[in-house]
């Protein structure tokens, strides 16, 4: 199965409809060997200071230059916390998942 993944679900749609994929899942659509997925705003993100060891900010940690940049799933702040966006979350298992 070839797995396209769309800027956003109307793109995915249309791309769906032209290429006969009518079956309809959660989070993408699949038919004729592909699966059409998207995205939704940005999906990944570059780790927070967290990921790093950082607990707080501070001036006297800046600049914060890692030895290895590292990718995580988009965050939101939610009651004051940072937390996975469950949407970009969601989608990021279905492409781990495709990609397995």
């Amino acid at each position: 199965m070839k797995v396209v993944i769309a800027e956003k679900p109307s793109v995915a749609r249309d791309l769906a409809r032209v290429m006969g994929a009518k079956n309809v899942k959660d989070g993408y659509i699949e038919g004729n060997g592909y699966a059409f997925t998207y995205a939704f705003g940005h999906l990944v993100q570059l780790c927070t200071p967290q990921a790093y060891g950082y607990t707080t900010w501070s001036a006297s940690n800046l600049p914060i230059i890692p030895e290895k940049f590292g990718l995580e799933v988009k965050k939101v702040r939610k009651d004051g916390k940072l937390m996975d966006d469950s949407g970009a979350l969601k989608q990021d298992k279905y492409y781990q998942k495709s990609a397995g």
